[in-house]
């Protein structure tokens, strides 16, 4: 069989419902539907996966995530909290081992988790569009889902939106899918996913709303058009109000699991509003947003309206399910308006999966009844309009972004996300990290207040350093007596004209930008310009540095120590770009009484020691990667009462014996 005539085949066969499809052309579709999302997947694979954290993303670790069960679900101080994808974080970071210094250093350890999240919600955006209208609609809603722009800049974010997507289309599944068979196990389904929909997100009440109103009026208008209507029809309209019972269930069952925080989640500053309606979220919000879905596609935007056309003017067929969609992509944001709301656009991100699928449905219904070859052409074409609307979608917003990068503006519509490209903490602050000097004055003026200072805690601690002064200071004031302290004044900004302003504000100041460019944000050093320049540190050699559950350096005459806790942090550091072996060599001493003293890497016990109160030196050999390699040091501890802590060894003096390059094979 030529390809002309598998086409052929495929394309007579799609227009065939799902069930009287064999499992092989079914498999076939299956197939080609997976072929259009592996473009999209491996983009998000290639750009998103290992992305550094931003605020919320930070905001959401540390408050919500790294935090037992028992918090998540009782602590609602921000909107932040999605609830249910926060204690699905939890268990998969928790049961992996994973804590927040790994996430820091390796982000797409929990990225992985929302690109599973993604491939369920291609998963049933396919399956929805193949089963309900069409195996060719379902290849097609594919890749307008693929080329979204708006949907693929949330998909490995560390939020609720990504898994609100796939809820949203696992709910659209089995409502259609009761809708059609009566099935209790769908039932079931849609009551138990849309509960965790909205116990994801409160906000996503604009998502299910729409689907209860739905078949709510579709009960009601055929009771009032059909009073003695045939026996199917009745069934029909039993499962359009079972259904109206089950989704308004599912959002009882979400509103008991939020007892505990209910006060705070129907009115806090995301939630009040003046109590008469927003015009606006029609007017402006609305249209903004479903540009922002179009994502440059214009040239598919004629033969999706005429697709439209079609099917408004079919009166033969069943499209009850493709109405659903179509509400759900208006009734959100009339609901928004009449509460007198007007939320961020990405409240409404879930959309895009309704979005995709009407998408798909009326391109298949815009080259329906055409010969093969005029539609093989044409699903060529749609899909290289696609590839390329969106790859020009992308080059169009990286060049937004890369001119906000010395205005200062951080853009954060749904398309247009500074932390998507030139968003760097974790690179800025390693630069600084390493070049700045311990005795100085460190001011954040503008930026990520939640994101910079744990990039920057983390890259301190493996350069063994501590910044002794913080200071905040949104209208970049400086007081005199840092000036006149002479120490370095470093100033974390966003705004490239920092370095004029504070020159022309503090004549007594030398300033220069001290980290790279091309990349959001920069450190400024101001020095006294009576003070000479000191010249940094050398790091281009192999070292070692004390990190967590170590205490404060103490100083016994010029002996000094640290005291460490249970589980400390010890971190080798290797700047060249291949292995090398190192000879660590630690001086112990253990509080009061000999213990055992563990030495761990990942998970794998590399050394033990049973270390005595009077210092020894113990040495061990490690073969460290390019990069850092983190250890922990474990022993058991004792109290002490003079100092309060819990204390187990000393450590009088950690170094790196020697180290010699591994050889390669």
């Amino acid at each position: 069989m030529n390809s002309h005539t598998g086409m052929s085949a495929l394309l007579a066969l799609s227009d065939k419902t799902a069930k009287s499809l064999s499992s092989r052309s079914e498999f076939a579709w299956t197939l080609i539907a997976c072929a259009a999302a592996l473009p999209w997947l491996i983009y998000v694979v290639a750009a998103y996966i290992n992305l550094d954290f931003w605020y919320d993303e930070i905001y959401t670790l540390h408050h919500f995530v790294f935090v037992p069960i028992s918090t998540i679900v009782t602590d609602y101080r921000a909107p932040n909290n999605h609830i249910f994808a926060n204690i699905l974080n939890h268990l998969y970071l928790y049961g992996l081992g994973i804590d927040d210094f790994d996430l820091l250093r390796e982000p797409w350890k929990i990225r992985i988790l929302m690109l599973f999240y993604t491939f369920l919600t291609f998963v049933y955006v396919y399956r929805t569009v193949r089963d309900f209208f069409d195996p060719l609609a379902g290849f097609l809603a594919v890749i307008i889902l693929g080329s979204t722009l708006p949907s693929v800049n949330f998909t490995v974010q560390v939020r609720g939106y990504t898994l609100s997507m796939t809820l949203l289309g696992m709910i659209l599944y089995y409502n259609l899918h009761y809708y059609r068979s009566g099935s209790r196990i769908s039932g079931f389904l849609v009551v138990a996913l849309t509960s965790l929909l909205f116990y994801t997100i409160p906000s996503n009440i604009y998502v299910t709303a729409p689907i209860f109103i739905y078949w709510l009026s579709r009960y009601l208008f055929s009771r009032s058009r059909n009073k003695y209507a045939q026996p199917d029809r009745r069934l029909t309209s039993n499962r359009e109000i079972e259904l109206a019972v089950m989704v308004v269930s599912g959002i009882a069952v979400a509103t008991v699991w939020y007892i505990p925080i209910l006060p705070k989640v129907i009115d806090n500053n995301m939630t009040r509003t003046s109590g008469m309606p927003n015009l606006s979220t029609i007017t402006e919000l609305m249209p903004a947003f479903l540009g922002h879905l179009i994502s440059k596609r214009w040239l598919l935007l004629l033969p999706v309206l005429y697709g439209l056309i079609k099917i408004f003017r079919d009166k033969n067929q069943d499209y009850s399910g493709f109405y659903l969609l179509l509400i759900l992509m208006v009734l959100p944001f009339l609901l928004s308006a009449l509460r007198g709301d007007k939320p961020f656009d990405r409240t409404f991100i879930p959309l895009v999966i309704p979005f995709s699928m009407i998408g798909g449905i009326s391109l298949k219904e815009a080259i329906k009844g055409f010969d093969v070859r005029f539609t093989s052409i044409s699903l060529v074409l749609i899909f290289l309009a696609a590839i390329i609307s969106f790859t020009f979608s992308v080059v169009y917003r990286d060049r937004i972004l890369l001119s906000n990068l010395e205005s200062g503006r951080h853009l954060q519509d749904i398309t247009n996300n500074y932390y998507q490209n030139y968003y760097k903490p974790s690179a800025l602050m390693k630069e600084f990290a390493e070049i700045c000097q311990e005795e100085s004055i460190f001011i954040i003026h503008k930026w990520d207040k939640m994101a910079m200072p744990r990039y920057l805690d983390y890259w301190l601690e493996i350069y063994g350093k501590t910044l002794k002064e913080w200071h905040k200071s949104p209208n970049l004031e400086i007081k005199k007596s840092w000036i006149r302290s002479k120490k370095p004044i470093y100033v974390f900004t966003n705004d490239a004209n920092v370095q004029r302003l504070l020159e022309s504000r503090y004549p007594d100041l030398s300033c220069k930008r001290i980290t790279s460019p091309g990349q959001l944000g920069m450190v400024i050093e101001c020095n006294h310009r009576d003070r000479p320049e000191e010249s940094t540190l050398d790091r281009s050699r192999p070292w070692v540095a004390l990190g967590r559950g170590w205490y404060a350096t103490e100083y016994a005459g010029s002996l000094a120590y640290r005291w460490g806790s249970a589980n400390n942090t010890l971190w080798l550091v290797n700047p060249y770009d291949t292995p090398i072996h190192m000879t660590l060599a630690l001086t112990l001493a253990s509080y009061e009484t000999a213990r055992p003293v563990e030495l761990w890497h990942d998970r794998r016990l590399i050394a033990r020691w049973d270390v005595q109160r009077p210092m020894r030196t113990y040495r061990i050999g490690v073969t460290a990667p390019p990069g850092q390699t983190r250890l922990r040091l474990r022993a058991p501890t004792t109290y002490d009462p003079q100092s309060q802590r819990e204390l187990s060894v000393t450590a009088l003096k950690v170094q790196l014996a020697d180290y010699t390059a591994t050889e390669s094979k």
